[in-house]
Parts: C-alpha cells; sequence; structure tokens
C-alpha cells in the first residue's frame, strides 16, 4: 500500500485510474486471493481520503461491491477479511465517503459480522 501512504500519494493514484484499475483487477482476477488481498489494502488506503467519494460516481457502486465479492469468494483468508474490513471501516469514518456504503448497508453489516465473528483478532 505504499502507493496510498500520503494523501497526496492517494489523489496521484485516484488520478491516474489507479481506483478503475484496482477495481477492473479484482473484477477479472476475483479467483487470485493475492489480488484480493492487495486491492483491498489499495481500496482500504484510499478510502481514508475524505473526498473519495467525489472522484468517480461511477465506480463508487463498484467499491464496495468488489470489497463485500472478496470477502464472500475467500471466507477463509484472515488477509482478506483484515483488509477488506479496514477498507469498509476507512470509509465509515468520513461522512462525505460514507454515503459509497449506504446501498450495501445491510450486506456490509453482515459482511463485518461474519468477518469479526471468525477473525475476532484481526477484524475486531
Amino acid at each position: 500500500c505504499a502507493l496510498c501512504e500520503t494523501p497526496h500519494s492517494r489523489v496521484i493514484v485516484v488520478d491516474a485510474c489507479g481506483l478503475e484499475a484496482t477495481v477492473y483487477a479484482m473484477l477479472t482476477q476475483f479467483s487470485s486471493e493475492s489480488v484480493q488481498d492487495k486491492g483491498c489494502r489499495i481500496l482500504s488506503c484510499c478510502s481514508l481520503d475524505p473526498l473519495m467519494a467525489c472522484y468517480s460516481e461511477e465506480l463508487n457502486p463498484k467499491l464496495v461491491d468488489t470489497i463485500l465479492t472478496a470477502m464472500d469468494n475467500f471466507p477463509d483468508s484472515v488477509k482478506v477479511h483484515e483488509n477488506a474490513v479496514i477498507a469498509l471501516r476507512n470509509f465509515a469514518s468520513y461522512e462525505s465517503n460514507a454515503v459509497i456504503l449506504r446501498p450495501h448497508a445491510d450486506r456490509v453489516a453482515n459482511s463485518l459480522r461474519k468477518s469479526v465473528a471468525k477473525f475476532p483478532n484481526e477484524c475486531a
């Protein structure tokens, strides 16, 4: 996640179509645990930007769905769940980004409960 460590670098990733590339990679390589883990990690870092929801209205609906799908596809992967939970919590930490979660509220809550129950040390 070194690409997203600072606010400036997060903007560079977003402006350079990094979010689109990450989501595309996650959607096309949905059977790769490594891609899902790294994708969730990138999205978790980018979701620290309080203006993330403003960058791509077209992409926003796919962001949370992609994270939740990674969690569903790898129910036993600590890495995927840990980074996915961080990403979802980061989205929720800014009201401006929470809008991205709202259409998926029930699924997000259910996935978070499952992750915390299965991996309490990593996802609590």
